[in-house]
């Protein structure tokens, strides 16, 4: 974000986020987050992304980048983790249970917030919300992540 300005790269992730999650958007699944703060923290890449609800005649997210996490003091819930874990997670090649008592995903704040999301995560079919393009280049960045999980294993 040092080079590109940040404001293109909030446009660009959420209408990202609100394509992948139109139809729960849609059907008021993400009502839990009126008046909730959620902070997604990339700890490896030095990102933090805050998502909101906007309320209007149609639900949509909003979200806002940082590379500082503390940019954001008002979340109420904390979801800290590694890109590649989100990844792979999103991409439904490991589940975020899993995730958690690996304390590779970690929550703060709301637990119950942290929770909801969490569950909501696991739930999107990311392959009928994402158009085939964007399924397949997930897919293909989450093989080489297994890939270089495998590697760096068995080294």
């Amino acid at each position: 974000m040092a080079i590109t300005p940040k404001w293109p790269l909030e446009l660009l992730a959420e209408q990202v986020f609100n394509q992948v999650f139109s139809e729960p958007l849609q059907q008021h699944e993400f009502a839990f987050l009126s008046d909730a703060v959620v902070v997604i923290v990339f700890e490896d890449i030095h990102l933090a992304m805050e998502v909101t609800l906007k309320e209007s005649t149609s639900p949509a997210l909003r979200v806002r980048l940082s590379t500082q996490p503390q940019r954001f003091p008002d979340a109420d819930v904390r979801l800290t983790g590694n890109f590649n874990h989100f990844i792979l997670m999103i991409a439904q090649r490991v589940d975020p249970d899993t995730l958690f008592f690996r304390r590779k995903l970690r929550i703060q704040g709301d637990t119950e917030l942290g929770l909801a999301v969490k569950n909501l995560l696991d739930t999107i079919d990311v392959q009928d919300q994402l158009p085939t393009p964007g399924y397949n280049l997930l897919n293909l960045l989450a093989d080489q992540l297994e890939d270089f999980q495998a590697q760096a294993t068995a080294s």
